[in-house]
């Protein structure tokens, strides 16, 4: 499924401090299970008003000093944090 490469892309940033929250508008399908999965997840998942209020909801718990979102089917090329950290 596409959320799992999305997700899976976050931790093979090999960036030793990142927190990687999922903000999920309640799905029916099985991204719940996959979200499961992984450990290192913070996740929510309930109705939404949607994407525009998924990210409010995500910006809000964030405790990082840099913030960033990726939609389901996107994913962060490798070296993404290392390059945004040293700016």
């Amino acid at each position: 499924m596409i959320v799992g490469k999305c997700i899976q892309c976050v931790p093979n940033q090999a960036y030793p401090n990142f927190e990687h929250l999922i903000i999920d508008g309640g799905s029916s399908d099985e991204t719940l299970e996959i979200l499961n999965q992984y450990s290192h997840l913070k996740w929510v998942s309930e109705s939404d008003h949607g994407q525009a209020q998924g990210i409010h909801k995500g910006i809000v718990i964030a405790e990082g000093e840099i913030l960033a979102w990726l939609n389901s089917g996107d994913a962060y090329t490798a070296g993404a944090f290392v390059a945004v950290a040293e700016e």
